[in-house]
């Protein structure tokens, strides 16, 4: 029986698990073109004015984690916003 696929808080966390599991051992989950599109319809697009320094470090600690910087950014946001009320 295979498990269902892990959910993570954290961009490290999710990365720890994977180095020590094999993804073969988890149940993918199809999504379909429309869920995948729905969730990027439910997303609202902000502006933010940065300091250029701040922003080369954002995209160089993107850049040495393989991620986009603003996939990095939005997890950034969601880690603090959480720390703020936990």
């Amino acid at each position: 029986m295979r498990k269902e696929i892990m959910h993570f808080k954290s961009l490290d966390e999710e990365m720890e698990f994977w180095d020590t599991h094999d993804a073969t051992e988890f149940e993918a989950k199809e999504v379909t073109v429309e869920e995948i599109i729905g969730e990027l319809q439910s997303r609202t697009q902000v502006t933010l004015r940065l300091e250029a320094e701040l922003m080369n470090q954002i995209k160089a600690l993107a850049d040495r984690q393989g991620v986009s910087y603003s996939s990095l950014m939005h997890e950034l946001l969601w880690q603090g916003v959480n720390a703020y009320i936990h």
